[in-house]
């Protein structure tokens, strides 16, 4: 008997220990499935440089291989996009910085291809200790290039609307001094 009560305690004890941990499963599932839902890249690392997470938006944006993210190594994931960037030295200097710092960052890369990403960077807070750095990323290259056009009608538009209403004072000019000719004998 002692045995059989022995066995349903243990019993019930693993199938709520497998509830609980069943649950954070689920929650991990959940967490996972909204950093992949998210719009842009997002990766996040510990203050040692170890990549703790990051999500396919990130890697495809980068093209990081997987090899190089399954060493969990910032550094080594840093080396490989800086050929990518038209100013690697200025990157490298602001991902360092902000290492070291406790301060929110927003700026915007530029790449050799032409592509534009904004990036925005976060210390990873628990409690009140900074455990790591958020970075996210979102490809802007379209916006960028949509506002550029825009700029450039609207340049055009000016141009065209300074001819017009030149060429509408000029004609004044010319109605005014057919009119002072007609009015001369």
């Amino acid at each position: 008997v002692l045995a059989i009560s022995t066995t349903v305690i243990l019993g019930s004890s693993y199938t709520a220990c497998n509830a609980s941990f069943g649950g954070l499963d689920s929650d991990n599932q959940l967490l996972r499935a909204a950093l992949e839902s998210a719009a842009g890249g997002i990766l996040v690392v510990d203050n040692t440089g170890r990549i703790i997470t990051f999500n396919r938006q990130f890697q495809q944006m980068w093209h990081i291989p997987q090899a190089v993210v399954d060493t969990k190594d910032d550094n080594k994931a840093i080396s490989f996009v800086l050929d990518q960037l038209k100013d690697p030295d200025a990157f490298v200097k602001k991902v360092r910085e902000l290492y070291q710092s406790s301060e929110e960052s927003s700026d915007v890369l530029a790449f050799k291809d032409g592509k534009i990403f904004e990036r925005y960077s976060r210390p990873q807070l628990v409690g009140d200790r900074i455990v790591g750095r958020v970075w996210s990323f979102r490809d802007t290259t379209d916006h960028v290039r949509t506002q550029e056009a825009l700029q450039q009608k609207n340049e055009e538009l000016e141009r065209f609307n300074k001819l017009l209403v030149g060429r509408e004072l000029k004609m004044m000019e010319l109605k005014k001094e057919v009119a002072a000719l007609k009015k001369k004998p």
